[in-house]
């Protein structure tokens, strides 16, 4: 039977949406606390008794998301021109998938929240 486990990572960056209309305020240089989660889907690995190493998820996510984004201004990485929430969790996903290898063990989803209480999305692909 398939669990669903997960792991959050938080990070603050600057952005801007060049595509809005004009007058919108999220065409102005602003930034957010980011909270992005990655949700995997898989069994039980036994013996072990998890889904998936923690510790691995959290590591995998720091290096490649984390350490690309916080403190930055997303306009200015590689993917990110246009960085819209749902942009930045394709992004994500596109990371991730280079991290998580195990078999049958897949990414089931990821979620992007503008800081505390703002907008989210949440990709499943």
């Amino acid at each position: 039977m398939p669990l669903i486990v997960g792991r959050e990572i938080r990070f603050s960056a600057s952005h801007q949406l060049l595509n809005v209309p004009h007058g919108h305020k999220c065409a102005q240089l602003h930034g957010h606390s980011y909270r992005v989660a990655v949700e995997l889907r898989g069994p039980i690995v036994e013996p072990l008794g998890w889904v998936y190493d923690f510790g691995a998820l959290d590591g995998a996510m720091r290096q490649l998301v984390h350490s690309v984004l916080d403190h930055k201004h997303l306009n200015n990485i590689a993917g990110l021109e246009n960085p819209t929430s749902e942009v930045l969790a394709g992004w994500v996903l596109a990371r991730m998938r280079l991290a998580i290898i195990t078999k049958d063990v897949e990414i089931h989803s990821v979620s992007v929240h503008e800081g505390d209480g703002g907008g989210w999305c949440r990709l499943e692909p």
